[in-house]
C-alpha cells in the first residue's frame, strides 16, 4: 500500500476512500491509495474550466464526468459521484478543404459570377 501526502478531508465509506479537497487538480478527483482498481478513473480527465486541463486542452461541458471517485479496494472498481461536469479534450481541428476542393469551389464561384454578368448585360440591353 503506497502512502501520499494529501491535504483535505478524508471520507470513508466502507472500504471505498474519498479525498476531498478544494482544488481543482484531476489528480485529487481520483482516490486509490492502495492501486487497487486497474481501470482508469472515470474523473482522470474531468474539469470545470479549461485552466484544469493541459495545454492546447479545452475544457468542454458536454463531455458529462463525474467530480470525484474512489477506488472499492475489495471489488477494484470505481465508485463516483453522480453529478457531471465537463471533461478535458483537445479543440477540434477545423476543416480544411482540399486542394481539389478549393478548385472546384473557384470553379463555381466563376460560373456564378458569369452568370452574374450575363444576366445584368442582358437586363440594361432590354432597358436601353
Amino acid at each position: 500500500m503506497s502512502t501520499k501526502s494529501m491535504t483535505g478531508c478524508v471520507i470513508r465509506v466502507g472500504s471505498i476512500v474519498f479525498l476531498v479537497t478544494g482544488s481543482a487538480n484531476a489528480q485529487d478527483r481520483c482516490s486509490d491509495p492502495g492501486q487497487d482498481c486497474a481501470e482508469p478513473c472515470p474523473a482522470q480527465d474531468a474539469c470545470e474550466t479549461a485552466a484544469e486541463c493541459p495545454q492546447a486542452a479545452i475544457c468542454d461541458p458536454s463531455i458529462c464526468r463525474p467530480s470525484s471517485c474512489g477506488c472499492n479496494a475489495e471489488t477494484g472498481t470505481w465508485t463516483c459521484t453522480r453529478d457531471c461536469i465537463g471533461a478535458c479534450t483537445t479543440a477540434p481541428i477545423p476543416n480544411v478543404p482540399a486542394a481539389s476542393q478549393w478548385g472546384l469551389l473557384a470553379m463555381t464561384l466563376l460560373v456564378f459570377t458569369a452568370g452574374a454578368l450575363v444576366i445584368t448585360k442582358r437586363r440594361t440591353s432590354e432597358a436601353g
